[in-house]
This record gives C-alpha cells, sequence and structure tokens, in this order.
C-alpha cells in the first residue's frame, strides 16, 4: 500500500477550486471546508443561529434585562445608570441570511465597574455531550459569526462554566464600521473544572458581550481559567457602543460546531428550527373565530380546558402571556356563550400540556363541554417561564 502526498489537486486547465490539504491534514473542496471533527450534518450546536424564529417578538424598546430578542437570544445587562437599548430581530443580514439580531442605543449611560450588556445563549447540557468537557478528551470547539457595528474596534466574545466557575475569554476584530464581517473564534476543549454533559440543565454559556464594566474584563484572552460568579468573562470592554445614541452592534449566523475549522453554516428549514425552539417556548396564534381549546365548565364562571404542546418542553412552563384584551376571548358550552371578564391565565402544566383557565360573566352551562374560542380579534397565549434555560 502507497500514499500521495501533495498539498493541492486541481483539474489541469484551472488554477482555482480543486482539493487542498493544509498542513494538518484538513480538507477543502472547491474552498469549502470539510469537518475537521464530527458528522457532516448536525454540525451546529446552536438553535436559531440564523435568527429566523422570533416567537415572543421582533422588537422591543427600551428592553429589560432577560428579554429574548430572538428565540434562544437573551439581551442580558447590570447596569446601574446604564445605556438603553432598543432590540430587534431585523431584516438587516448579511448574503445567505434573512435576519440578525441588533441592539441600538437609544439611551447613553455611564459604564460602572459591574455592569455588563451582552446577547447570552445557554446550551441544555445534554445536547452537547459530545463536547466531554471536564474530561481529558475534551474537544476542540470553533465559532463562526456574522457581525455588524457602527464602531470599529475589537469585542470580547466568551464562553463560560453556567456556574461561572470556568471561563474562556475570546475577542474578534471589526474592521470596518457600518459592514457585515465572517469571524471565527477556534477554542481549546476545557479539561479542567467539573461539567454537566447530561440531563437538561444548562451545559454550557455563550455571550457576545459590549460595555463590559472593569470588574468583567480581567481575564486572558484565548484561554480557559477558573472564574467566580462569570467574573473576568472578558479581556476587553470593547468600542463603547452605549456612549453615543444611534451605536449598534448586530449578529446573524452563528454557529459552535467540533472541530478547529469553521465550516459553511448549516442551514436547517423555519419548521426544523421552530420545533427546536418550542422545547424552550411555545407561541400559539389563533385567528378571530377559531377554537383553540377543548374544555370543561367547572361552574358558571369558570371554564378550564387543556392546550397539548408540539413538542415536549425542556421543563414544565411556569407561566403564560396572554396578549389582547379580555374581551377577545370567548367561551362556548352547549347553548350558551360569554366573553371573558380576565385574561386567560395558567392553571397548571407538565411538559406536553397546559391547563388554562377562562372567567366569564357566569352564563357558561356548569357541567358541559365548551370551547375557548378567539372572539373578533386574533390573540396569542406564550408558554414560557421555566422551559427556558
Amino acid at each position: 500500500m502507497s500514499t500521495i502526498k501533495v498539498n493541492r489537486i486541481e483539474n489541469t486547465s484551472t488554477t482555482n477550486g480543486g482539493v487542498s490539504i493544509d498542513t494538518d491534514g484538513h480538507v477543502t473542496i472547491d474552498g469549502q471546508q470539510l469537518p475537521t471533527a464530527g458528522p457532516l450534518s448536525n454540525r451546529n450546536l446552536i438553535i436559531n443561529g440564523a435568527m429566523t424564529v422570533a416567537q415572543r417578538g421582533t422588537s422591543f424598546t427600551s428592553a429589560t434585562d432577560g428579554t429574548f430578542v430572538a428565540d434562544r437570544w437573551k439581551y442580558e445587562k447590570f447596569a446601574p445608570a446604564g445605556a438603553v437599548h432598543t432590540i430587534e430581530q431585523s431584516t438587516d443580514a448579511p448574503a445567505g441570511f434573512t435576519y440578525s439580531i441588533k441592539a441600538t442605543t437609544t439611551t447613553t449611560g455611564t459604564l460602572p465597574a459591574g455592569s455588563y450588556y451582552q446577547f447570552l445563549y445557554h446550551f441544555e447540557a445534554q445536547n452537547i455531550s459530545q463536547i466531554q468537557y471536564g474530561t481529558a478528551n475534551a474537544q476542540t470547539l470553533t465559532l463562526s459569526f456574522w457581525v455588524k457595528a457602527k464602531l470599529a474596534g475589537t469585542y470580547p466574545v466568551s464562553f463560560q462554566h453556567p456556574l461561572g466557575t470556568r471561563v474562556y475569554p475570546a475577542t474578534y476584530t471589526v474592521n470596518n464600521a457600518d459592514t457585515w464581517e465572517y469571524k471565527t473564534v477556534t477554542l481549546a476543549g476545557d479539561t479542567g473544572g467539573t461539567w454537566t454533559m447530561t440531563g437538561n440543565v444548562a451545559g454550557l454559556r455563550l455571550s457576545f458581550n459590549w460595555g463590559m464594566g472593569s470588574d468583567y474584563t480581567g481575564g486572558t484572552a484565548g484561554a480557559w481559567a477558573a472564574a467566580s460568579s462569570f467574573l473576568n468573562l472578558a479581556s476587553t470592554s470593547g468600542p463603547d457602543v452605549n456612549g453615543t445614541v444611534g451605536n449598534y452592534i448586530q449578529f446573524a449566523g452563528v454557529q459552535l460546531e467540533v472541530g478547529s475549522k469553521a465550516t459553511p453554516f448549516e442551514h436547517r428549514s423555519y419548521g426544523q428550527e421552530l420545533a427546536l425552539c418550542q422545547r424552550y417556548c411555545y407561541r400559539l396564534d389563533v385567528g378571530p373565530g377559531f377554537h383553540f381549546v377543548n374544555a370543561m365548565a367547572y361552574n358558571a364562571s369558570n371554564v378550564f380546558g387543556s392546550i397539548e404542546f408540539p413538542v415536549t418542553m425542556r421543563s414544565r412552563p411556569t407561566s403564560m402571556t396572554p396578549f389582547g384584551t379580555a374581551a377577545d376571548y370567548i367561551i362556548t358550552s352547549w347553548s350558551s356563550q360569554d366573553v371573558c371578564t380576565s385574561l386567560p391565565s395558567l392553571n397548571g402544566s407538565s411538559t406536553f400540556s397546559a391547563q388554562v383557565q377562562f372567567s366569564s360573566a357566569g352564563n357558561v352551562n356548569a357541567g358541559y363541554a365548551a370551547m375557548g374560542t378567539a372572539n373578533t380579534n386574533s390573540i396569542y397565549l406564550i408558554f414560557d417561564g421555566g422551559s427556558e434555560l
């Protein structure tokens, strides 16, 4: 058996394309990087990396800490006297993508030592068991993404143990303002610490940071280190996005995969992405006049109905947010129909269904089957809370 050693194979009539092999033996074909580890499909460990799903809404002015700008992407801030942002699912995106997530400064603020701003993503532990963190077999990971910002400069991005006991700060550089740029960050697997790689708890955190106070900027870029309560999660604060109204930063096409090279973004269909997101948050949309829950009239004023989720949720929802007004919901039982006197509420839940309570003025036929119906306007319910990481 013999071996042919070359670093490139091309057709005799071309000077581009073909097959290239780098000094580590990694292969590209027609300029497209093949995975250096792991499968050809299901490479992207991130759900909704293309920012296509936004069940809670597409724009939030004066966004508060904990708001999800797109499913799985949480806006976090701790900012005494800090800046205020509008966050949105933006249609401004790089070629090949439709959406991005964007934070725009609407009110400037100071940056005390304990302040931070970030877009945060949590990985469910059992979905990343293959990275084997905390063992001698910990895997190298590569993050790739598109970024656009009002200010050029070096920005922080970091990976963290979900309890903050281990931190990997990194940086990337925006070379040109107001321009979409593609970035990659490769990090060695963490053999230290105690990581949970099974179950439905958080296993790893990824944060795109901006406006980091000095309490959080003592980290060393490019290495895993022990930390306390997420301190030192960045090595730099980055350009002052919060310093001028209209400054912004936005991200698209985020991918995290096993291996030392970034491969082309793995696009999933909207249906696939939505189903993956519904494990953590479920939005039920109902048009006017449509029944959306089968129920039973407990008495003349209260009806209880069950709603089944399309996928099993990570954990039972602890909250339900109804949208519209009480008059947008009606309940029907046998020969009676009554407009609700209050918005429906969550009466109980499991990982596969929820019990919803409707209240009316007392004109429902007690003991009879009933239906919850959208009145003359479209309505929707969002099941969330404890199901989201």
